[in-house]
């Protein structure tokens, strides 16, 4: 199956869907791991006129508009560096 990733991955062979093992469900602990969840799923890449305009920590409102965030340069480079990622 061939995938592309934009806000999640998209699997480009639809045919494959039926035959895809169902993923496993869940419970969120409380409303703010779901938004949690919701964000890491949702977010949507700076566009490249965007990221002048960030905050330092990198976030801030999607062009997708509907509450969506997006992320830039600096929100990369803080995650990364928190979870020692290069």
């Amino acid at each position: 199956m061939t995938l592309k990733l934009k806000s999640g991955l998209i699997p480009l062979n639809r045919s494959t869907l039926n035959s895809t093992p169902p993923l496993p469900s869940f419970h969120f602990l409380n409303a703010c791991s779901q938004q949690v969840a919701c964000d890491c799923i949702w977010s949507d890449p700076a566009h490249e006129t965007q990221e002048p305009y960030l905050p330092d920590n990198g976030f801030g409102e999607s062009l997708r508009g509907g509450g969506a965030i997006c992320f830039g340069m600096n929100a990369i480079s803080g995650f990364s560096l928190l979870f020692i990622l290069s």
